[in-house]
């Protein structure tokens, strides 16, 4: 459970990272 939280975090993240890297 503990690792699935921590890989949907990090998910959302890479998410973002990549919306922004995107965006540039």
């Amino acid at each position: 459970d503990r690792d699935n939280f921590m890989t949907a975090e990090k998910a959302l993240e890479y998410g973002l990272i990549d919306k922004i890297f995107t965006n540039r």
